[in-house]
């Protein structure tokens, strides 16, 4: 059960910095005049 829940919480944290990244990611490739 605790592993489970270690993967679960591994998995939201993965999840977090791979959207952030894309996000960021995206930001980058906009142009400045689109805010």
């Amino acid at each position: 059960f605790g592993k489970r829940r270690f993967a679960l919480g591994m998995g939201m944290v993965i999840g977090t910095i791979v959207g952030f990244t894309i996000f960021n990611i995206a930001n980058a490739f906009t142009p400045l005049n689109i805010q």
